[in-house]
């Protein structure tokens, strides 16, 4: 009971208020708000100090009328008010306005101006006074302003374009080609993030609020829901999902390839549930993005086009999907989809009356992910797995382990994406890119049964899945491309009656040739054939032709408490005048902690490498990879300890194994997300390279201390 009085007693119920009535507009939308107030103030004791009240000029004296001191004056609403609100009118507000310049000199846009007029009512209502008598002939001047922008504007000063270009469908392909290329962990993260900012026509800031509850596998297509947006800060709007569509015809911009990439090779966070974890996403994705488009290939692909790194941004996606879908066929999705699936408001009577349906946003989502619209495969189905297989949920439970439940469908059809795309893949991607030091890529056997049950084509009959979202044309097209397959198989057949017949007549002809003892070429040749056959020959050739060329050492199985069988392809290599048990190009896994200690129990079957932990200094091809080396086993040694502390250890263990002994383990290491420089780390996500320094270091300061 004391407990409850003194919580009671340090509660700030004024403060709980205040923030409440701070929190009626969004923290980005404040920040820009509180950034023009802070301009405008600044001009005012410049200018018409006599505006100020003397507590803000003293204030201002005190700690200075940068930005950032203003702000904070303005955190205290409603109380200490910056202005005179009796004495400020109209005509101070428009002279500041038409004062402001860029920092070339020249004069904003109209969109600027009306910005910094809702802050100038954003400031009126934080300090709960009445914008209303303001409101008629701020409204007036607007207008004529905006009339002089325009002007200005047909006089050729200034741009005619306002804000980013749209992102074309062929730049975006381009872009997203570049980013499969690289073995940057930044550059999957971006590939991902592009693809389904593009799928899903939002804004970027909606991206990085996704969680893993808010996907689910709908039949043909994976489905996102929005539980806030720009025009929805209150969630009113129904709960809609958005369809997302596999396009197996253009792998690189395949967004469910491109989640399956991002799930293998970047570890599921146990305690944070969203899809893309971390601080600021937005920003990351913002910096690769203009990092991309500044150098190499993106910088190139936009020279070819005319355009420079100012042309793009974050929105670009938005803009060119929505473009896309909209004028990028003339049998396009209906506007009131293509509105509904970018979340803007119909306006009047259709909010009213034009609903979401399924149907409309399905074709929409065909559309945008950049299937082929005047062809029968616009119908063309995911890649899935045929039928359920107990080799399917090892896989599942291997590749993504604190994969939440409710994204375990999710995960089958991102796997099967990647499955029918090993062979792309693989000409693609470098060879140092973490998802080929993936458990699915270590064991080429396995991978090949999984691409067996793995099948992608157009919707047949006893499917267990259907294909949603096409319109009728297609189905027309589809019928239409099925005659024509028909007739092309009938017309052959057509042209070989002729020399059948023929060949029918001459056939019984040597027959009865044969019989009446007349000795004929092809009779002499089955006669010849068919004693070599009984003597044996054909038999002795056969099996000289299937004998075994190589040995494959097999790994006996185990016993005991843990019984394991291991296969290993394990071979010898010769270089540097001995062998070893690696080849002399051997690399470490580029990769998490987790990818690495995988390595180092069990190894990697498809590249021939022993578990390394039975590596030594003699194995590696110059002293840097020794030095790797000692890193390696230091990094994994600790977990080691851990695991046997808690008693987990198993001497030969499996994949599934390793993984369970690697999250008792993992708490020796520092998987915490704040660092000592107080930026945000996605730890589970960081090479077991960055992990040893990250390590040691900590180890070093708690022995100095």
């Amino acid at each position: 009971m004391p407990d409850h009085e003194d919580q009671d007693s340090n509660f700030d119920a004024e403060e709980a208020v205040r923030v409440l009535r701070t929190n009626t507009i969004s923290p980005k939308s404040r920040d820009v708000y509180d950034g023009s107030i802070a301009q405008m103030l600044k001009w005012f004791y410049d200018n018409k100090r006599q505006l100020l009240t003397e507590q803000f000029v003293q204030y201002g004296i005190t700690d200075g009328f940068s930005k950032a001191s203003i702000r904070r004056f303005l955190a205290d609403a409603p109380r200490n008010a910056p202005i005179k609100f009796k004495d400020f009118n109209v005509q101070d507000f428009m002279e500041w306005i038409v004062s402001i310049r860029k920092e070339d000199g020249s004069t904003p846009t109209y969109s600027t101006y009306n910005c910094h007029r809702a802050g100038l009512f954003n400031l009126f209502r934080d300090y709960k006074q009445d914008i209303r008598p303001l409101q008629s002939e701020l409204k007036t001047h607007f207008r004529g302003l905006q009339r002089t922008t325009t002007q200005a504007l047909a006089n050729g000063e200034g741009k005619v374009k306002i804000g980013k270009d749209a992102l074309e469908f062929s730049l975006y392909k381009s872009l997203c080609l570049v980013l499969m290329k690289s073995a940057k962990p930044d550059y999957v993260f971006t590939h991902c993030f592009m693809t389904y900012c593009w799928n899903l026509m939002c804004r970027a800031g909606n991206m990085t609020s996704i969680c893993w509850s808010h996907l689910e596998w709908r039949n043909d297509a994976l489905g996102i829901y929005f539980a806030h947006m720009k025009n929805d800060q209150l969630g009113q709007r129904p709960r809609d999902p958005r369809h997302i569509y596999a396009n197996a015809i253009i792998p690189e911009i395949c967004p469910i390839l491109s989640l399956g990439i991002y799930m293998l090779t970047t570890p599921i966070s146990p305690i944070n549930p969203q899809v893309f974890p971390g601080g600021n996403q937005y920003d990351r994705f913002r910096k690769v993005l203009i990092r991309l488009l500044g150098t190499g290939e993106g910088s190139a692909e936009l020279q070819t086009r005319g355009m420079t790194t100012d042309d793009i941004g974050t929105h670009s996606c938005r803009k060119g999907a929505t473009t896309y879908v909209s004028s990028g066929s003339t049998a396009a999705p209906s506007s009131t989809a293509v509105h509904l699936r970018a979340g803007w408001a119909l306006g009047g009577v259709q909010d009213r009356y034009l609903r979401y349906e399924a149907a409309g946003d399905q074709y929409v989502g065909r559309t945008v992910t950049g299937l082929p619209m005047t062809q029968p495969e616009f119908a063309i189905l995911p890649p899935h797995f045929q039928q359920r297989s107990p080799l399917i949920d090892k896989m599942i439970s291997i590749c993504f382990p604190n994969l939440p439940t409710s994204a375990v469908q999710v995960a089958e059809f991102a796997l099967a994406s990647v499955v029918w795309h090993v062979e792309f893949l693989e000409q693609t991607l470098p060879s140092n890119h973490r998802l080929f030091f993936t458990p699915l890529f270590r064991d080429r056997d396995q991978l090949m049964d999984l691409k067996n049950l793995v099948t992608c084509r157009l919707n047949s009959p006893g499917d267990s899945i259907v294909a949603t979202g096409v319109p009728p044309h297609i189905s027309i097209l589809q019928h239409m491309h099925s005659l024509a397959k028909n007739v092309n198989d009938v017309v052959p057949q057509i042209q070989k009656v002729a020399p059948d017949v023929i060949r029918g007549v001459i056939d019984e002809i040597e027959k009865r040739a044969m019989t009446a003892g007349t000795v004929t070429r092809d009779g002499l040749e089955d006669l010849i054939n068919g004693c070599l056959e009984k003597s044996g020959l054909y038999l002795l050739v056969q099996k000289l032709e299937n004998s075994p060329t190589s040995g494959i050492q097999q790994e006996e199985t185990l016993t005991g408490d843990e019984a394991v069988t291991m296969t290993h392809m394990v071979g010898m290599h010769s270089w540097g005048g001995r062998l070893h048990l690696v080849p002399q190009d051997f690399a470490f896994p580029n990769s998490c902690s987790q990818i690495a200690w995988q390595y180092w129990m069990c190894g990697d079957r498809q590249k021939q490498y022993p578990p390394l932990r039975i590596l030594s200094k003699n194995d590696m091809s110059n002293t840097n990879m020794q030095k790797r080396l000692s890193d390696f086993r230091y990094l994994m040694q600790l977990v080691e300890k851990r695991v046997e502390e808690k008693g987990k250890w198993i001497a030969h263990p499996s994949i599934e194994q390793a993984n369970e002994m690697f999250e008792a383990g993992k708490d020796v290491l520092d998987i915490s997300e704040v660092s000592e420089k107080g930026r945000k780390r996605r730890g589970e996500q960081m090479k077991w390279s960055t992990m040893v320094n990250r390590v040691r270091n900590k180890r070093k300061t708690q022995r100095t201390s």
